[in-house]
């Protein structure tokens, strides 16, 4: 258990004590069975904040020409509060740009123009330790390349006339080629042809029987002499037919007897069928 209040007295020959950031004097005091007290022995003890240590990851651009001034950024790890970059052997100059978080550092590069060539590693240092860049990382110095001016030579043609014949051109005829036609026959086939049988079916309609209906022709009045002459009136009755489709294995019902009554100017008539 961690102890946090002073003065301690204890009987355990060790304890744990959690002490904030800072510098700070404990005194101790041993006491034995028989109420001996030992002198005050002071123990200094300063405690720091733990902080990440930096590491490097990559740079960007990897090299520079000489005599220039290069914008890199670092790339890295707890790379906040950098307070120097340096490179190895002579002729770059670092510089810390603003705007830096713990994931990149931005620096300019100075490239001294007499600065080697080659790829030089480099460090940053943080208030947590210093990280170097690890192998396969670093700045290279190049030269600036050097454009050589070629003077252009004519160098002299020497042309000499030809000859060009025009040769006569010679018909060329093809010769006929005979042509030869095959007949081509066309194998006959057998038809494979398969009888249609219909099934038989019986259809037998309902007899019905067809209601007979009177037709009376409208009395007219011709005036010929001065006698009056009258139409004779008569009744047209339409005879009833029974209508009977083809009937099989069944024996035909005789159509039933009707009974008409027509009437014409007051006199009744009835005919029997």
């Amino acid at each position: 258990m961690a102890l946090t209040r002073f003065p301690i007295e204890t009987t355990n020959p060790k304890i744990e004590v959690t002490l904030p950031v800072g510098r700070h004097v404990l005194e101790l005091v041993v006491e034995d069975s028989a109420g001996l007290r030992s002198a005050p022995d002071q123990i200094v003890i300063e405690v720091r904040k733990e902080v990440a240590v930096p590491t490097i990851t990559g740079i960007n651009p990897v090299s520079g020409i000489r005599g220039n001034t290069v914008d890199a950024v670092i790339n890295g790890t707890n790379l906040t509060g950098a307070t120097a970059v340096d490179f190895s052997g002579s002729g770059i100059t670092a510089k810390i740009r603003t705007g830096g978080t713990a994931g990149q550092l931005p620096v300019s590069l100075i490239i001294a123009a007499d600065a080697a060539t080659g790829a030089r590693s480099f460090t940053v240092k943080t208030p947590a330790g210093t990280a170097a860049s690890p192998t396969g990382v670093a700045f290279s110095v190049a030269v600036e390349p050097t454009i050589i001016p070629v003077e252009p030579r004519v160098l002299p043609i020497d042309i000499k006339p030809i000859d060009v014949k025009l040769i006569d051109p010679q018909p060329v005829i093809a010769e006929p080629q005979p042509l030869t036609i095959k007949p081509i026959v066309a194998e006959p086939q057998p038809l494979a042809v398969s009888p249609i049988i219909a099934e038989p079916k019986l259809v037998v309609t309902e007899p019905k029987l067809v209601e007979p209906q009177a037709i009376i022709a409208e009395p007219k009045l011709a005036i010929v002499e001065p006698k009056a002459v009258i139409a004779e009136t008569r009744a047209v009755i339409a005879e009833p037919k029974l209508a009977v489709t083809e009937v099989v294995n069944k024996p035909a019902k005789a159509p039933e007897k009707v009974a008409t009554k027509t009437s014409i100017a007051g006199t009744s008539k009835t005919t029997r069928r």
